[in-house]
C-alpha cells in the first residue's frame, strides 16, 4: 500500500552534477525492471576493473585540528557531525562547544555558528546535524526540542519548534533526517519492554514533519531489528541486521541490512528499490563461541569492578540465554555521495568476528566500502584509511573523523581519485552550468 506524502511533492529534485564524464558503463550483471510502479535494480556482481576501480589518497590533503594552539577554533570538544557545501567549504558541528564552525576547502577557518544557550541561534544540545537545500545548516537541539536552522554565511538563523520528546505515544521521538525544505523525518527507538513475545522483526513508526514542525503524514512501519523476548529476557538478536535512512532530493532512502536492499520513498510512495546479489556469511557455532568468550570476559571485568548482585544476576542470565540472527548483517551503515552514489560500509569480516582477541569497537585495518552507482549499479569496493568515521562524501572526497592516541578528535579530508573519469574541482560558482 502507497503512503501519499502531500508536502514531499512541492520538493524539488537533488541538484545534477555537471562538467562530469563519465565512461560507458559495461551494465554487467545489472537488470532493471518495472513492477507495479516502482523500478528495481538488481546487481548480480560487481563491475569494476583494475583500470577503473576508484581508490583514496594514502595522505590527506586537509587535517583540521589541534590538540592545543593559537586557534581555538580548530581544538574540538566532540565532533558531532561534518558536511560539505556546495562550494566546497567545510562545516563542522562541536557538540561540546555548541558551536558550528565553518573552514573553506583548504581548511582555512571562516566562521563560527550558534553558540550556547537558549536564545536565538543558540543550543543546549546536539542530537542532529546536516545540511539542506541552498546550503542551510540545520541544527537539532536535543535539550529543548526544536530545530535551528543556520544560513551557510551566517547572515542569521530561525527556530522552529517540535518535535517533542513525546509524540501520539511515540518515546523517545528523534530526527533521522531532514528534507531538502528542512521537512524533519522522526522516528522512536522501540523499546525493549515493547518487543513482542517470541523472536520477531521489529518495525518502527516513521512519520514527516513539515518546515514549521507540524506533523504532515505518517510515512509507515519500517523494518528496524530482529528482537527476542522470553519473558525474562528482552533483546535484539546478535549480530541483527540494523536500519537507517539517508534522504535525497526527492524523498529518502531506507535501508535494512539484513540484505543489499535500499528502498526509496517519495510522495507517492515506494517508486525504486535498489538491490545486489550479495549474500552474507552464515553465524556459525565458531562465531557464537567467540561472541560468547569476549561476552564473558566483558561480564568477568564488570564484576570486578564491583556491579550489584542483582546487576550480576542480570549480566549472567543475559549471557546464557544469547540469541543469534542466521546471518551477519550485509554492511554496517550506508551514505549518500553528493553526486548520488550509495556507499556501504562493509559489516566485520568473519576474521574479525572469529578471534577473541579482537574488539569490534576497534578496526585496526582499512575499511572495506561497497559502492553503488546512482542507478543502482553494483561497481565494487574501496578502502578508505583505518581509524577514519566517515562522515560525507563528495564528488572528488571524502572526508571523516579520526581520533589521535589520547582520544582528541580532527576532520581529515582524502582526495578520491576515479580513473578514467573528469572531476571539475572548481567551486560551485565558478562552473558554467
Amino acid at each position: 500500500m502507497k503512503n501519499r506524502l502531500g508536502l514531499l511533492a512541492l520538493l524539488a529534485l537533488a541538484p545534477v552534477a555537471c562538467g562530469v564524464e563519465t565512461p560507458d558503463s559495461t551494465q554487467r550483471g545489472l537488470e532493471a525492471w518495472d513492477s507495479a510502479g516502482i523500478t528495481i535494480s538488481m546487481s548480480s556482481d560487481s563491475t569494476w576493473v583494475e583500470e577503473t576501480r576508484w581508490s583514496v589518497a594514502t595522505e590527506p590533503s586537509v587535517v583540521i585540528g589541534t590538540l592545543e594552539g593559537d586557534d581555538p577554533h580548530t581544538i574540538f570538544g566532540r565532533i558531532g557531525g561534518v558536511g560539505v557545501l556546495s562550494d566546497g567549504r567545510i562545516v563542522v558541528a562541536d557538540g561540546h562547544a555548541r558551536e558550528i564552525r565553518v573552514f573553506d576547502r583548504d581548511g582555512l577557518y571562516l566562521t563560527t555558528l550558534g553558540g550556547r544557550g537558549e536564545g536565538p541561534g543558540e543550543f543546549e544540545n546536539l542530537w542532529g546535524f546536516a545540511t539542506i537545500a541552498g546550503d542551510t545548516i540545520v541544527i537539532r537541539d536535543g535539550s529543548a526540542f526544536k530545530q535551528i536552522y543556520f544560513a551557510p554565511d551566517g547572515s542569521g538563523s530561525r527556530t522552529v519548534l517540535g518535535p517533542p520528546p513525546i509524540w501520539n505515544d511515540l518515546f523517545p521521538v528523534y530526527v533521522g533526517g531532514w528534507l531538502p525544505d528542512g521537512s524533519a523525518i522522526i522516528s522512536t527507538i522501540v523499546q525493549r519492554s515493547e518487543y513482542p513475545p517470541g523472536t520477531n522483526l521489529v518495525t518502527a513508526p516513521w512519520h514527516l514533519f513539515d518546515p514549521l514542525g507540524n506533523h504532515q503524514a505518517f510515512i509507515g512501519q519500517l523494518p528496524d531489528v530482529w528482537a527476542h523476548n522470553d519473558g525474562e529476557g528482552k533483546a535484539a538478536l546478535v549480530f541483527s541486521p540494523g536500519a537507517a535512512i539517508q534522504p535525497d532530493g526527492s524523498g529518502f532512502w531506507h535501508g535494512f541490512s539484513e540484505k543489499v536492499e535500499l528502498v526509496h520513498h517519495t510522495a507517492d510512495g515506494v517508486d525504486r528499490i535498489i538491490r545486489t546479489g550479495y549474500e552474507p556469511p552464515p553465524v556459525t557455532e565458531v562465531l557464537r563461541d567467540a561472541f560468547r568468550a569476549k561476552s564473558a570476559e566483558s561480564t568477568r571485568l564488570q564484576i570486578a569492578e564491583g556491579v550489584s548482585p542483582d546487576q550480576r544476576r542480570v549480566i549472567r542470565a543475559r549471557d546464557a540465554e544469547f540469541q543469534f540472527a542466521e546471518r551477519l548483517p550485509a554492511y554496517q551503515r550506508f551514505l549518500i555521495s553528493t553526486d548520488g552514489y550509495f556507499w556501504l560500509e562493509n559489516y566485520y569480516s568473519v576474521e574479525e568476528l572469529s578471534d577473541p582477541s579482537l574488539s569490534r569497537s576497534d578496526r585496526s585495518g582499512p575499511v572495506g566500502w561497497t559502492v553503488l552507482s546512482p542507478e543502482g549499479e553494483w561497481l565494487g569496493t574501496i578502502e578508505i584509511p583505518a581509524g577514519l568515521s566517515l562522515r560525507t562524501v563528495t564528488e572528488d572526497r571524502i572526508v571523516g573523523v579520526m581520533k589521535d592516541e589520547v582520544d582528541v578528535q580532527y576532520v581529515f579530508v582524502f582526495e578520491l581519485e576515479k580513473p578514467n573519469q573528469v572531476i571539475d574541482r572548481r567551486p560551485s560558482g565558478d562552473t558554467d552550468c
